[in-house]
């Protein structure tokens, strides 16, 4: 940004900075999902850029993502490659580093040279403009009172915005489920993912539906924690926590172990080409992606997570 970028969400939750596309700089984080929109939105107005009147400048949608993943796994692009371990240079975590010469790191381009698309994978996720119709509170929260009032995305900004669908339960009862730690709540963190998985059969071109399946969710695990009693004796008992994400247990025959508490203390990533992929529940309606340095190789152009939208250190606009 033309600005200074101190990084700290103080300084870069706002809107009134001017967006830059500079190699080797740190990246535009703690701005929350709204104001990534707005910002993205104000670029028309920003007499910098030169702009015609006539273009409409928005935030990309998770279709307009999946469109340049699409090309990027084709004969005519590249998957960009991937980083073994987090680097850490300067203060900025980077997926790759090369000089800080976009010339000489082609291998983070979508086309393999400096034609293509950088940076779509490490470094920190992209927010994209795409949510699940849930009315979580997040909505209204992160995405802002003028775009998401009462929960619902407001009618003009529609054309903007890709528009998932969230089934009855999720829908009724998903800060309900969201709020219970036991095994029941989970088990039905569980059916919500699944009716997501089963809407998302009908959406084509976000590079979504072939990367999750049913167990790319965020939900609760259990952890065992014995206590000495006034008496002397022992009792062993369970405290439900928060985890990003689950991955089933195989037994010995290599067959699924999907029910009760042996899911909760197994939790893993759901990968396609080994990206990290996450749907999310209910207080986690939007969909950024790409990936965090913190990844390693688990950060890729399909990968996809669930977020509540706000202001932190690992999404950016």
């Amino acid at each position: 940004m033309a600005e200074e970028n101190l990084n700290t969400e103080a300084n870069n939750n706002v809107i009134n900075k001017t967006i830059r596309i500079l190699p080797n700089k740190e990246s535009w984080r703690y701005i929350q999902e709204g104001n990534v929109f707005k910002t993205c939105l104000n670029m028309k107005e920003n007499v910098e850029y030169k702009f015609s009147k006539k273009i409409d400048t928005h935030q990309m949608k998770n279709s307009e993502w999946g469109a340049i993943t699409y090309l990027a796994s084709s004969q005519y692009g590249k998957i960009p490659a991937k980083n073994a371990s987090g680097i850490y240079d300067s203060g900025v975590y980077h997926s790759y580093i090369a000089d800080g010469n976009y010339k000489l790191n082609i291998k983070q381009s979508t086309t393999g040279n400096i034609t293509g698309i950088y940076d779509m994978n490490g470094g920190a996720w992209e927010y994209v403009a795409a949510y699940w119709d849930n009315s979580s509170e997040s909505l209204e929260k992160f995405g802002s009172k003028e775009i998401f009032p009462n929960n619902k995305l407001n009618r003009k900004y529609e054309k903007y915005f890709d528009k998932y669908e969230a089934g009855e339960l999720e829908k009724t009862k998903g800060l309900q489920i969201w709020n219970m730690a036991n095994t029941e709540g989970n088990t039905q963190l569980y059916k919500i993912a699944k009716d997501r998985v089963e809407l998302m059969k009908n959406i084509k071109g976000d590079a979504m539906y072939e990367a999750i399946n049913e167990w790319s969710y965020y939900g609760r695990y259990a952890n065992t924690y014995v206590t000495t009693n006034p008496d002397g004796s022992k009792t062993e008992y369970k405290e439900f926590e928060f985890e990003h994400w689950f991955k089933p247990i195989e037994n010995s025959a290599g067959e699924l172990i999907s029910s009760g508490d042996n899911i909760l203390g197994q939790y893993g990533r759901c990968l396609y080409n080994d990206d990290f992929t996450l749907i999310g529940t209910y207080l986690s309606p939007f969909e950024p992606r790409g990936g965090t340095w913190e990844e390693n190789t688990a950060s890729g152009i399909f990968a996809c997570c669930g977020y509540s939208g706000y202001a932190n250190n690992n999404t950016r606009i």
